[in-house]
């Protein structure tokens, strides 16, 4: 019988031990993930929010970057809904009935690609639309409505991309990109 009293009482504190371990055990665990977290840092988001297209520009080096006031596609006004910057790029993310609309402008340094755009997109038409002296690249899923717009004036890139929401197609018309180019400095 005091065998089994023993027995008894070794079990239990055994039983009372182990979740005590294993609580430890957790929470030395959890100290070594929260110090290789503090520790081990990561890359930031390089994006800063701004409030005004000068407080950008100013932000990313470009100088300026203008909006001609009244800013519309044909009868529709563009609402701008954020405006960000990185080191050498402005961006302006818009909209316009159900479309979305994102406007960057970035400085071009010798030799580098134009395509300030982001978009990495194949597109099944390309083609060129000169504008006042300007040669703007026009891309799209049928020629005659373009979804990525691409020009340079001087040591600057722009690039506009145009998506409807709900994945409708729509492209920006030869009109439409005229008074848009026309509106952006």
């Amino acid at each position: 019988m005091k065998e089994r009293i023993k027995i008894i009482c070794a079990v239990l504190v055994m039983a009372l031990a182990l979740p005590i371990a294993a609580c430890t055990k957790t929470e030395q665990e959890t100290t070594v993930v929260t110090a290789v977290t503090e520790s081990s840092g990561g890359m930031g988001n390089p994006w800063k929010s701004a409030d005004t297209l000068d407080q950008a520009a100013e932000g990313a080096g470009l100088g300026r970057f203008d909006l001609a006031d009244g800013l519309s596609v044909g009868d529709v006004p563009v609402r701008i809904d954020r405006i960000r910057y990185t080191d050498g790029l402005v961006e302006i993310e818009c909209s316009f009935a159900d479309v979305s609309m994102v406007i960057r402008k970035g400085l071009v340094e010798a030799g580098i690609n134009r395509d300030v755009s982001g978009d990495y997109n194949s597109y099944a038409a390309e083609w060129t639309q000169s504008l006042k002296g300007l040669e703007v690249d026009c891309y799209g899923f049928e020629e005659g409505k373009a979804e990525k717009l691409l020009w340079s004036v001087d040591d600057y890139s722009f690039a506009i991309l145009v998506e409807a929401e709900g994945g409708a197609d729509y492209g920006l018309s030869a009109d439409e990109i005229s008074s848009l180019i026309n509106a952006i400095q």
